[in-house]
């Protein structure tokens, strides 16, 4: 049964197929066959190197495309802040709770057309304030988000 296993194991990494379809592999195996357990040693072996050898990835960002496509259909509907937010956020990849808590008051613009084209966000709450700075920032340079902020929140009073 190992020799069987660990044929389909190197069968799922050829197809280029990610390691949790080995494990899903090995674990309904043992599921099926509790009497096995202890005898796979070999299989986990196997799976373990592919794991290992396999870059692990926390997250998967978004495409650019469908961030302005997400952005652009908020404009049109209406909800100029959520657009600007979501730009923010990307740009200045945030996580999604440091975009929501943030206030008016955290961010600053540039004042005219002619002022260095940056924005400056403080992050009041980082996830990370107890074990980097307390008090973080985030500066976005990219045109459009710079763009679409001012025009979704010069108008709001720093507690909002």
């Amino acid at each position: 049964i190992n020799a069987c296993l660990r044929a389909r194991l190197q069968a799922m990494v050829t197809a280029g197929l990610g390691p949790n379809c080995g494990l899903d592999l090995l674990a309904g195996a043992m599921h099926l066959h509790p009497h096995l357990r202890g005898q796979l040693a070999e299989s986990w072996k196997a799976y373990n190197v592919w794991r290992k050898a396999t870059p692990h990835f926390y997250r998967t960002g978004i495409d650019e495309t469908f961030l302005h496509a997400m952005v652009t259909t908020a404009w049109v509907w209406g909800w100029k802040r959520l657009g600007a937010a979501l730009l923010l956020g990307f740009y200045g990849l945030m996580r999604p709770g440091e975009v929501s808590h943030a206030k008016r008051g955290h961010l600053r613009l540039p004042l005219t057309p002619e002022a260095e084209q940056l924005l400056i966000l403080a992050i009041v709450r980082a996830k990370t304030r107890y074990i980097a700075a307390r008090l973080q920032s985030v500066v976005v340079r990219e045109p459009t988000a710079i763009k679409a902020c001012v025009a979704a929140y010069h108008h709001l009073q720093p507690g909002e």
